[in-house]
């Protein structure tokens, strides 16, 4: 069996138990939501980790980023039209 078939039979089972333990409260986003939180994907892990190196590197290095207000103006001046 193929590895996206294991996966789809594994979501299935996962879905189908949250589906019985929340009384079938939950939306198909919010289960597959839970699944990559209960379940997450080791290569986006690595990648993650190596961006999260990538900028602790640049902190000790004195790069200063973009700060949240200066983000925050953009995206205000970008919905505003500006």
């Amino acid at each position: 069996m193929s590895q996206i078939s294991d996966q789809l039979d594994q979501f299935r089972e996962f879905a189908l138990s949250r589906i019985t333990a929340t009384g079938n409260r939950l939306t198909l986003d919010e289960l597959f939501d839970e699944w990559r939180l209960a379940f997450p994907d080791p290569q986006q892990q690595a990648e993650d980790a190596q961006a999260v190196q990538a900028s602790l590197n640049d902190y000790r290095n004195g790069v200063q980023g973009t700060s949240p207000a200066d983000i925050s103006a953009r995206l205000r001046s970008k919905v505003s039209g500006g």
